[in-house]
């Protein structure tokens, strides 16, 4: 399955064939005609052979976030989301495709929350989260923070998935990512996924107090404190050094730099002066 899975989703290949367009527009109409029904029936009815078939072409062509960027996926119900989440992500599909659907098809609908997320919509992203927690992490979660558009109902899925979803060394893996990216380290992701997210650069990565929430809950988890590496701590002791300035007044800072002295002593006496030049550049009466 993983064989091949970077032909034809690379730059300056997205043009598809008439027959493609022809084929993702009929598989559109499918949904559109069949999901609700299938959904009413609660998954206890199988897909219509036509909607199977086109489903089938549609998982295995080359080009899978061409096809998914056809399907015109905002004016596509939570319902019509979930179901080709769970008829297209599967055990079997390689970090690329898994990528490259996150990006395509869950991505915008998650940005485009006003309140926060529906039973549908989170099942479907912790249906991905519990058969591929990489592509999730790497790219999905870090593409959700990154975003202007990120908001309270993003970081409550956000939340949600971490503390529900991932395994600890999954959520430390995005701490480390995002401090990484922050800190203009790229060792961390592999070249295929940077080929993915050619939009994601480290200096769009900016820091706000909905980043401090998941930052906070990652921290707070309950293997956190005996498995973040001393590395980790300190690239992050060091991040939250260079962001001060603009979280002088802020609470939520206050109260997430009290947690970390509180929950990580020793990590904490490591880095004592990198904490203390953030506690005294704060104007928190938390901090005083």
């Amino acid at each position: 399955e993983g064989e091949g899975e970077g032909e034809g989703e690379g730059e300056g290949e997205n043009d598809v064939d008439a027959a493609t367009v022809a084929q993702v527009a009929e598989l559109r109409a499918l949904l559109l005609a069949h999901v609700p029904a299938l959904s009413a029936a609660n998954a206890t009815v199988a897909p219509p052979a036509d909607l199977q078939a086109a489903l089938t072409l549609f998982k295995a062509h080359p080009k899978l976030n061409v096809v998914c960027g056809l399907l015109e996926v905002e004016g596509l119900s939570e319902e019509v989301v979930a179901f080709l989440v769970r008829s297209v992500v599967d055990p079997q599909m390689s970090f690329m495709r898994c990528a490259a659907f996150l990006q395509t098809i869950l991505l915008p609908k998650v940005l485009d929350l006003e309140k926060a997320a529906s039973r549908v919509l989170f099942t479907s992203v912790s249906h991905v989260a519990s058969l591929h927690p990489a592509p999730l992490t790497d790219l999905f979660l870090l593409s959700l923070l990154s975003s202007p558009k990120c908001g309270a109902p993003q970081v409550d899925l956000i939340n949600r998935i971490v503390k529900e979803c991932l395994q600890p060394d999954t959520a430390l893996s995005l701490l480390r990512s995002f401090l990484e990216s922050q800190d203009g380290i790229d060792d961390s992701f592999d070249i295929s996924l940077s080929q993915v997210q050619s939009q994601l650069s480290p200096s769009d990565l900016s820091w706000t107090e909905h980043t401090l929430s998941v930052l906070k809950t990652i921290t707070d988890l309950k293997h956190a404190a005996s498995s973040i590496p001393a590395e980790v701590f300190t690239l992050l002791a060091s991040q939250l050094e260079r962001h001060v300035q603009q979280f002088a007044t802020s609470l939520p800072f206050s109260a997430f730099l009290l947690s970390l002295v509180t929950k990580y002593p020793e990590q904490a006496k490591q880095n004592k002066e990198l904490l203390y030049q953030s506690a005294i550049k704060t104007k928190s009466y938390m901090t005083k």
